[in-house]
This record gives C-alpha cells, structure tokens and sequence, in this order.
C-alpha cells in the first residue's frame, strides 16, 4: 500500500476514533474543534517528519514535535494534545518508519494527554503553583513516559520478542538521552510559545 494511502486511512480512522471517544463522554465536537485538530496533527506531522536528526544506532531520530504536542497541551487540553500528539507522530513514521508507527501512536497520545491533564489540573507536587511550574511539570511527566515508552518499544520491535533484528538495552539506551534533550527542548519553546500567544490575545 502506498504511503499516502496509509495515511489517508490511519486519519480517517483515528478521526472517527476521536468523535466515537467524544461522544462516549458526551463532550460537543464543534467545527473550531475540527480545525484545531487539523492544523496542530498537521504541523505535528511536519515537525516529525522533516526537521530531525537520525540516531543510526536504534533507527530513530531527533525531532521537534513535542514543542507541538506540548502547546496544544497548553492550549486546548488534553483530549486535543493525545489526538495531535498520536497521530501527527504517526502520520510521520508512516510515511519513513512504518514499523514505529504503532508504538508511536500509543506513546505520544498518552504523552500528550498526561501533559494536558496536569495542565487543565493546575498541578505541581511542590512548591508554588505558578503557569510556568505547571506547565514544567506536566512535560516533564509526559516526557519521561515517552521517554520510557520508546525504549520499551525499540527493544521489543527489534527483539527477539517480535522476532526482529536483534537490539540491546544498551543500544536503545542510546536515544534515552536524545529524547530527554527533545523533551527539554519541547517543553522551554512551547512555554514560550504559548506565553506570546496568549499575550497576543
């Protein structure tokens, strides 16, 4: 099947998941809505897929979603951020790493619903509850969960678990680093991001 194909598929379906999910918690899907998701899975995808640094050692890469994730977190919420974070990263593997494309899916939506959670929850375990502390912590918590959940998923798609080629913690250890740096990174410039937008308001 042809990548767009694919694509085009995984939308439709993640789509009608989403709507199904919204109705089941009789929560409105308005028309705003809808085009939030569009434009922030959009720009996920984009900042996944075309602005990254490969690892050649585990066979992914560095990339700049998570500042996208993270201000739709800041945002619009968690249910918005799980959706974009989910299958705007998956729409990127899709289309270069389709064999990440399901662990990617279920890491990124839990990332970016966890992020969004805390967020709308205004909390921190410590110290004063300010917007900028609350939104620290909350991509600290989705990030590490990512963090953890891509180690996990390199060592079992290429283990012996899924009868794969053969990769050691160790080996996937390697983009433990990377991603925490890509957390990091997501977390100051989606602050700052959301800080101009909401001042421009």
């Amino acid at each position: 099947m042809e990548p767009e194909i694919r694509i085009l598929t995984f939308v439709v379906f993640a789509l009608l998941v989403y709507i199904l999910l919204k109705k089941l918690t009789k929560k409105k899907i308005s028309s705003k809505e809808v085009a939030i998701l569009g434009i922030f899975t959009a720009l996920t995808a984009v900042a996944t897929a075309f602005i990254r640094i490969p690892i050649s050692a585990t066979g992914g890469y560095f990339n700049f979603g998570e500042i996208v994730i993270y201000t739709a977190a800041f945002l619009f919420g968690g249910y918005t951020a799980s959706f974009v974070g989910g299958v705007g990263s998956a729409i990127a593997d899709l289309w270069g790493f389709p064999l990440f494309a399901p662990i990617t899916l279920v890491v990124k939506a839990v990332e970016g619903y966890l992020v969004g959670y805390i967020y709308e929850k205004k909390y921190v375990p410590f110290g004063k509850k300010t917007d900028t502390r609350v939104k620290i912590f909350a991509g600290v918590i989705g990030g590490l969960v990512m963090v953890l959940g891509y180690f996990v998923g390199e060592v079992l798609i290429y283990g012996p678990i899924l009868g794969g080629e053969h990769i050691s913690a160790g080996a996937a250890a390697i983009e433990v680093p990377v991603n925490i740096l890509q957390m990091i990174s997501g977390i100051i410039i989606a602050i700052f991001i959301t800080k101009k937008i909401k001042s421009a308001l």
